[in-house]
């Protein structure tokens, strides 16, 4: 899937533009492999929705641009390479974020219930994404799980007394968000109390509910357990807590 970032510059990085003559195709050298799975299944642009195609783009091209950054100053010092290319916190990335929880009785049903949850947290954010198209630009979800060991903090097991709840797994989704009326100050910090509740709903009633749905039909079958799936909006502020 090729993805522009930007316009060519002539005479710019060209150790890297692959542009081999046709002398060079006829004698064999200068050629690309390209390496592709047999099944069509297996290859990983089945993966690609409009929310990790932004994430790329939006990477690569802060890439070029400390690149050509880099390219200016003319500099081997390895200093400005690590200030070029930081470090960065996913929770860096983001002013809001989505909280995904699944709480247990029992550890073993983490790998049971949690495991499923898991599994279809990409669809159901790609449906996310969709109902969300007017206000929400991409979704990113971390590739770090929040609770590790299993156990849930004392905050999130105060808030669900209801089952009792001593295990959980969470995992943490960034959104970017479109500019609008939504933003109150017209950044990405603060959320109009109109747009939190109809996000907290629709997280509600179609992540948390089909997934809930589906995993009672296909796993349950009528069988009861004191589990439960909870998402909910997040700010900066409010994520330091977890």
């Amino acid at each position: 899937m090729p993805i522009k970032i930007d316009e060519n510059k002539k005479g710019e990085f060209e150790l890297f533009n692959w542009r081999p003559s046709r002398i060079e195709f006829e004698n064999g050298e200068m050629q690309m492999p390209i390496i592709t799975p047999i099944g069509l299944g297996q290859n990983t642009t089945k993966n690609m929705n409009k929310s990790t195609k932004k994430i790329i783009e939006n990477q690569l091209r802060q890439t070029l641009s400390q690149l050509r950054t880099l390219k200016n100053m003319k500099t081997s010092d390895k200093n400005e390479w690590n200030r070029l290319f930081p470090t960065q916190k996913f929770i860096e990335k983001y002013h809001n974020f989505v909280l995904i929880t699944c709480f247990v009785p029992l550890k073993q049903q983490i790998l049971q219930f949690c495991a499923f949850v898991e599994r279809k947290l990409r669809v159901q954010l790609m449906q996310f994404d969709q109902i969300m198209d007017n206000d929400i630009e991409y979704s990113h979800i971390s590739a770090e799980k929040i609770v590790t060991n299993g156990k849930c903090p004392p905050e999130r097991k105060e808030q669900n007394q209801t089952i009792k709840s001593h295990f959980c797994k969470s995992w943490l989704v960034g959104i970017r968000l479109k500019s609008g009326e939504h933003l109150e100050d017209n950044s990405q910090q603060n959320l109009s109390a109109e747009l939190t509740e109809y996000i907290n709903y629709i997280l509600s009633n179609e992540l948390d509910a089909k997934i809930m749905a589906e995993y009672k039909e296909k796993v349950l079958k009528q069988c009861y357990q004191p589990i439960k799936l909870e998402s909910k909006l997040l700010g900066t502020d409010e994520l330091e807590r977890w």
